[in-house]
Formats: C-alpha cells, structure tokens, sequence
C-alpha cells in the first residue's frame, strides 16, 4: 500500500510502530516503540513496501539564489530490526535553485520518481532514483519544457503526466529521447508502474501504457 503524501512542511519525525504480540492485547492500541527524525525543510513523503523515502530541501550551503539542493531520504525497514528504519542515505535530485517546487514522489519496486517544478517559467524536472540494491544510485534528471503534475518510472521508461497529456521517455537513450505522447482527453489521478508498463488512472477509468524498446 502507498501511503499519501504528507502536506509540505508537516513531516517533523517518523514513527514506527509496533503491533500487538499475542491474541490477549490484538485488540489494544498501536503504540509507537521510536520515532526517528528527519531532516528540515522536509516536503513530503511516501512508501512503498518496504522502502520508505522522504523528499527536503538541503539549504546547508544556500545563497541568493542556488544552495537550495533538491534531495531524497530513503530508509528501509528490514523484519530482522522490526523496531526500527534502516538508513539508506541520501541521494542529490539534480535540481538546485530557490525557484523549485515539488509536484509528487512516487516510488515502484526499483525506482523512486521525484516530480519538481520551476516557479518562474512552465517547465520542471524529474529525477529517477536507482533503489534496487543495497544502496540507493546517484540520480538521473531530465528536464522536460511543461510544467509537470506527476511521473513514475520503471526499468528504462519514464511517464510524465501534464494536464491532458502523458509523455513516454526513454531512459537508456542520450539525451533522454520522448518516445511518445499521449492525448488522453483528462487529467491522471494516479500513475502506477507494472510489470509490463504502467497504469494510467482517471475520473473516468484507467488505461494501460505498454512501451515497445524496439519502437524507441
């Protein structure tokens, strides 16, 4: 299950909790058994099986302008330290200026997907975070000229939704290729990777988005 993204600002510490450990108290409340802070300037945040990842601005060097460093949290929690979040580090998105915003994080079973967006001109980035081992790798960052309402990333593809549109780019080709676009008519809810693509979800239904390398 993925959890909603925390409204920007609000996330001050995470708590993990514990469950009941025998059948006399598996009515009695969740209590949490540590809370585990995080960094300031936290903008949001979300999860996915195990993984849980967290976005913030790294102000530690700032300026006027630049020293404002887009960056992910990611922490695993592993069943053998149950009470607990293993510390993966942090990765830099790519994205350094005061006039950035976070549009979403969306995380699939080998990438984490941070949508920003530029404040002073329609145009944004998405970074794809590498989660598949131990550690997380050191973000790939493609800029794309519309403003941005979500993406979510899968092996080599990258979809983008804006407004109406989704917009397929190839991951593993220079320069970051757009391979297709799409006019779908509405606006995505929710985009969600697969084994075979994505899901692509509406107001009004959802559709399946299969990539073909051999068209890219």
């Amino acid at each position: 299950m993925r959890p909603s993204i925390a409204a920007p600002g609000v996330a001050a510490l995470v708590l993990v909790l514990g469950c009941a450990s025998s059948s006399s108290d598996a009515n009695g409340p969740i209590a949490p058994t540590r809370s585990i802070a995080v960094p300031p300037n936290t903008d949001a945040l979300t999860g996915y099986g195990n993984t849980f990842a967290l976005e913030f601005t790294d102000v530690s060097n700032n300026g006027s302008f630049a020293g404002f460093r887009a960056t992910l949290q990611l922490y695993r929690w592993d069943a053998a330290y149950p009470k607990d979040l293993l510390d993966l580090g942090t990765v830099y998105l790519g994205v350094d200026t005061l006039y950035q915003r976070l549009s979403d994080i969306a995380l699939s079973a080998d990438r984490a997907t941070v949508t920003l967006n530029f404040n002073d001109a329609p145009s944004g980035w998405v970074a794809v975070v590498d989660t598949s081992g131990p550690t997380p790798s050191s973000a790939v960052t493609v800029p794309l000229s519309f403003t941005i309402d979500r993406a979510v990333a899968s092996g080599r593809w990258l979809l983008a939704a804006a407004a109406n549109a989704l917009t397929l780019v190839d991951l593993e080709s220079p320069g970051f290729p757009v391979v297709k676009t799409f006019d779908m008519g509405t606006t995505a809810t929710l985009l969600l990777a697969v084994s075979d693509g994505f899901l692509v979800f509406t107001n009004a239904g959802y559709g399946h988005v299969t990539p073909d390398a051999a068209a890219a």
